[in-house]
């Protein structure tokens, strides 16, 4: 079992917080001193949220790169942070900053605890760290690069998934990041027709480009918004979609 305990504190300047934090149960491990400086309620909810990313993605004090499985386990000090990783958060203004628990994390144990302990004697550790913006979850695209990755995108993931295949959240990220990274992924094209285009600009959307990966015949479909590229979709193809080289 591979275990996270954090737990956050004030300080006297209201952008700046404390996150202690532990990978062991009997004595603190460090502390990070983060400021957040975007301009939005609830930053002590942030800081906690980005230090837990760090923590888990930068300062690998879970291992080099983890995912959240049942073997994974985090302790948080702020009862908001679970009810973004479950979805019944009304905070909208947080969602982005909790999409890693929603999708490379999801599939782990999230608890919270807000006895500190542990984190009374001195720590070994000290790091700081400003926050301005989410740190998007993404996963790279074979011939393409980095896109940002949402819940939503799992779940429809999941759901077109095999009857046979392995759908815990886990399961489903490791299958993505795979297909995604596959060099057999190339771009393609869809035949659409008027009535589509001319949706997507009812909407102010372009249509998004198309990404094949024929070993498991699934597309991937990105987009771009004001945050940058994104997987929008995945599903399977069908002879609408053909081959930009071969067109070309």
């Amino acid at each position: 079992m591979q275990k996270l305990k954090v737990f956050t504190r004030p300080t006297e300047r209201s952008d700046t917080f404390q996150v202690f934090w532990t990978n062991n149960p009997l004595r603190p491990a460090g502390v990070i001193d983060i400021t957040v400086l975007d301009q939005v309620d609830d930053k002590i909810v942030i800081a906690e949220l980005r230090a837990i990313q760090y923590l888990l993605e930068e300062r690998c004090a879970l291992g080099d790169h983890v995912i959240g499985n049942s073997n994974t386990r985090l302790t948080v000090s702020l009862g908001a942070i679970r009810k973004l990783k479950q979805g019944r958060s009304d905070k909208a203004h947080l969602v982005r900053y909790a999409g890693f628990l929603c999708t490379r994390f999801a599939g782990c144990h999230l608890e919270v605890d807000k006895d500190d302990r542990v984190f009374r004697n001195a720590p070994s550790e000290h790091a700081e760290l400003t926050v301005s913006a989410p740190l998007l979850e993404t996963i790279h695209i074979h011939g393409f690069g980095d896109v940002a990755v949402t819940r939503y995108v799992l779940e429809r993931l999941a759901d077109r998934l095999p009857a046979d295949r392995a759908k815990r959240p886990a399961d489903v990220w490791k299958h993505l990041q795979r297909m995604a990274s596959d060099p057999s992924v190339h771009e393609v094209s869809r035949h659409s027709g008027a009535f589509t285009r001319l949706a997507y600009q009812k909407h102010g959307r372009d249509e998004g480009r198309y990404f094949l990966n024929p070993r498991t015949n699934m597309i991937l479909v990105i987009a771009d918004n004001q945050r940058g590229r994104n997987l929008v979709t995945a599903y399977q193809a069908d002879q609408r979609f053909f081959n930009l080289q071969a067109a070309a």
